[in-house]
């Protein structure tokens, strides 16, 4: 038999955006100005920008203080929404690690300035509402608070798979399947959102798993697979 020949797989670049590449490596040097206007082209592509900001939130985690600092002196939306999400990057960086426990929230807190900032300047963007999402199940706000920050969210994008996401992890494990059904019955046929479904399963898998521990895994795994 003739073996195919191996294929090299990458890990980590989900995605195919040179101008994105471009723009992260000049990020890492301390140049945010290709990253600025990457993200003003996409004002009207609600999944690009979700996605272009995350890959440049991660590569300036560490760098949220300065980003903001020069998205003030500059007055730039899109460099206050990029140190929004470095400083959520940050946050989650430090979550469960030894650090101070109130560490956490108290850099997720430093992401509400620079988000609220661009939700004014930009009433229809749809993306700082999602970062706003994490931002609030972070800090654990009320069922309530959270509810009208994903109504935001929803209204300028009802389907944006980053947002739709963390609605989903936030939500009470017996109303995930439901919003999984929902949102993929309702969305365009071919949207990415039918990720939703097995998400749902995967996150009911998790939090029983976790209260099982340590049983065995995989019978766990196939009692909540059938009772789904």
């Amino acid at each position: 038999m003739k073996l195919r020949p191996a294929r090299n797989v990458v890990l980590g670049h989900c995605y195919v955006d040179e101008p994105l590449d471009a723009a992260n490596a000049e990020a890492r040097e301390g140049r945010y100005a290709m990253a600025a206007a990457l993200l003003r082209e996409c004002r009207d592509d609600p999944e690009t920008r979700m996605l272009r900001l995350q890959v440049l939130g991660r590569t300036l985690s560490g760098h949220a203080d300065e980003v903001a600092e020069l998205a003030r002196e500059q007055d730039d939306p899109e460099l206050l929404l990029i140190a929004g999400e470095a400083y959520v990057e940050e946050a989650w960086a430090v979550r469960g690690s030894r650090v101070n426990p109130h560490r956490f929230g108290a850099t997720l807190q430093l992401a509400l300035e620079p988000l609220g900032q661009v939700s004014r300047i930009l009433p229809e963007d749809a993306v700082v509402w999602a970062v706003l999402m994490t931002v609030a199940k972070g800090l654990g706000f009320s069922r309530e608070e959270q509810d009208a920050v994903w109504a935001e969210t929803v209204h300028r994008a009802p389907f944006l798979y980053g947002a739709c996401r963390v609605r989903l992890q936030g939500l009470e494990r017996e109303e995930t399947m439901g919003f999984a059904v929902d949102t993929v019955n309702e969305a365009p046929a071919g949207d990415a959102v039918a990720a939703m479904l097995p998400l749902a399963y995967f996150e009911r898998y998790a939090a029983v798993a976790y209260e099982a521990r340590p049983k065995n895994l995989w019978k766990v795994a196939r009692r909540t697979l059938r009772s789904g």
